[in-house]
């Protein structure tokens, strides 16, 4: 990179850039590299760098329609009687609170599908909305949730 931006480095700053992207591996410093050169005029900062290889967090409403579509697989593969259990913390609130498994098994037809995803994904980001993107708070015990509610009623 050095000779492709035609720059000069001292050894203190070639030493804070070692530092600062040590705890990555080689290989994902050499993708990070390469995209910066693809879509960059100047040589990168570490922050920019860093950007690079921050690793992929996918947006909202992208799990929430993978995992729409994980619940219409497990419809057809698993049937009525054979709840999953959900790895997605979203996911299995809105089945304990939200959904019903056997009722969703018994209307979700190849023609509802289009309905039930646009509506799982509205409930999805309503949830996440709910628990400020904190999913561990959505299990929170049942007292703890009818003590909040009954707070929360009083003020208003």
């Amino acid at each position: 990179m050095i000779s492709y931006y035609q720059i000069e480095l001292t050894a203190d700053v070639i030493e804070l850039y070692h530092n600062a992207l040590k705890s990555y591996d080689v290989d994902s410093i050499a993708v990070a590299t390469g995209q910066h050169i693809k879509t960059c005029k100047w040589f990168p900062k570490i922050c920019e760098l860093n950007e690079l290889l921050k690793e992929h967090v996918p947006q909202l409403e992208s799990k929430a329609t993978d995992q729409a579509a994980l619940v219409i697989l497990m419809v057809s593969q698993n049937g009525y009687l054979n709840e999953p259990v959900w790895e997605d913390a979203i996911t299995r609130h809105l089945f304990q609170r939200r959904f019903k498994w056997r009722s969703l098994c018994d209307t979700l037809t190849d023609d509802e599908n289009k309905w039930f995803v646009k509506d799982f994904i509205q409930a999805y980001t309503a949830a996440n909305d709910m628990c400020d993107g904190n999913p561990e708070l959505l299990e929170a015990p049942k007292e703890f949730l009818q003590i909040a509610n009954g707070l929360f009623k009083s003020i208003t």
